[in-house]
């Protein structure tokens, strides 16, 4: 298989200054017989993969604890 040359398009949405994604995109423009002898790619999401997030918090200012339970760690 042939490397093609992918672009980047940002995904926006009209309720939001933000962009809300990316989507990585090739194009191919294909003869109807091209189209026929070419096999189809699976560009389906990738294997999920498990992750830990450990977050450590050093120091905080000014920020109420609500935790009743936790209190005195």
């Amino acid at each position: 298989m042939d490397p093609k040359p992918k672009e980047i398009r940002s995904l926006w949405s009209p309720s939001s200054s933000f962009c809300q994604g990316k989507l990585e995109l090739w194009i191919e423009i294909l003869t109807p017989e091209e189209a026929r002898l070419t096999p189809i790619k699976n560009i389906g999401p990738p294997k999920r993969e498990q992750w830990e997030l450990d977050v450590v918090i050093m120091n905080t200012k000014e920020v109420a604890f609500k935790d009743i339970k936790s209190k005195g760690m």
